[in-house]
């Protein structure tokens, strides 16, 4: 029982650790200094709130009236101000209506970044919600997770399976660790009958979007019948954007980085701590390029995202050394450099996964080829 205890208090700890950096990050566009302010609610105001009208009360105004103190006045005085205001508006009212339709909206393919995937909270019915890869396979039909405790088979869902995509928190996975904050960024693949349902949150709100999206319209081209293996391209109108993408990658982004501030808010102890992290992320991206680097991960379709990854994130680590260096909010660069940890850690567990359940099916295959 105690072994036990300690363990959920260990699960407990770096739950309680990973909501404090989560949610910062969350709205990824916004700068960190600015997170928060519009959540904050204007202080009820102590004063007593004036209802007296405007205008001075019918009744009192004839008594005035009567009593010679005012002029009476024409119940039209005002009135072709007012309609001559009336119609300017109406006419402004109509040429935005008219310019709203005349702009179109912008669409977007997102069917490459679907096949490279992203790293997404996933929320299981036991254990605490941990980051896993999701990626569409190569030929349209799944989505996709990687974990080590699970067959790939129990860890794909046909897109045509899917019943519902719902935006929010609302299944009893996400109530049983309630931490609403991630509620903008959250969202339940509801498959199977309605049996099963897959609850993720997305590092930002457009990530999700994204995600949402997409997912809704490959299962609506399912049941159309379409060939969704002869697809090149996923329009929607989610322009996604990656903070932990590298400048001169796609969906990389424009955002404030932690040397880039006006204001100078650093820490001395923890920047020295996060160079130290830095350290460690290079030793980690070795050790995973060394895993990723075997003919058993090379043999499968998942290698082309997975040498996109590792080619990406060894810049962004340059990019992120450079930026803690120079850092002058420790509290932006912190979030940053633990966005780089969970892709490279999620990124390994897919390597891991795909290393064990494609080596019977890689040694059958040479075996085949001894044959000959």
């Amino acid at each position: 029982k105690k072994k036990r205890a300690s363990i959920t208090s260990e699960n407990q700890k770096v739950f309680d650790k990973l909501h404090n950096k989560f949610d910062p990050s969350l709205v990824g566009t916004v700068p960190i200094s600015k997170v928060h302010q519009s959540n904050i609610k204007n202080p009820k105001s102590t004063s007593k709130r004036n209802t007296e009208p405007t205008n001075i009360h019918s009744q009192r105004q004839k008594q005035l009236q009567k009593e010679g103190l005012i002029k009476m006045q024409s119940p039209n005085v005002g009135k072709s101000v007012r309609s001559k205001k009336k119609k300017v508006e109406h006419e402004e009212k109509k040429n935005d209506n008219n310019n709203n339709n005349k702009r179109k909206t912008m669409d977007y393919n997102v069917l490459p970044e679907l096949h490279r995937g992203t790293a997404l909270l996933k929320y299981g019915r036991r254990g605490y919600p941990h980051f896993r890869q999701f990626n569409v396979t190569s030929d349209n039909e799944y989505i996709r997770w990687f974990s080590s405790k699970k067959k790939m088979t129990q860890s794909s869902i046909n897109v045509g399976n899917i019943n519902e995509i719902l935006t929010g928190q609302h299944t009893k996975e996400f109530r049983r660790i309630a931490w609403t904050t991630l509620t903008p960024a959250s969202f339940s693949i509801i498959y199977d009958n309605k049996k099963k349902s897959l609850n993720l949150v997305a590092k930002s709100v457009d990530e999700m979007k994204m995600w949402v999206e997409a997912l809704r319209k490959l299962r609506d081209l399912k049941r159309k019948g379409e060939a969704l293996n002869k697809m090149d391209k996923l329009m929607v109108e989610v322009d996604f954007r990656d903070r932990n993408r590298p400048q001169s990658r796609n969906h990389s982004g424009n955002f404030l980085r932690s040397h880039e501030t006006k204001e100078r808010e650093v820490d001395p102890i923890l920047q020295r701590k996060l160079i130290d992290d830095i350290a460690g992320l290079r030793k980690q991206f070795i050790e995973i390029s060394r895993e990723a680097n075997n003919p058993i991960v090379q043999s499968t379709k998942e290698y082309e995202s997975i040498e996109q990854i590792l080619s990406e994130l060894e810049e962004r680590i340059e990019e992120l050394d450079h930026e803690v260096r120079n850092t002058r909010n420790t509290k932006i660069a912190e979030n940053d450099v633990w966005r780089t940890r969970i892709d490279l850690e999620s990124l390994r567990e897919k390597i891991k996964v795909i290393n064990k359940q494609h080596k019977s099916e890689y040694k059958a295959s040479k075996r085949r080829w001894s044959v000959f």
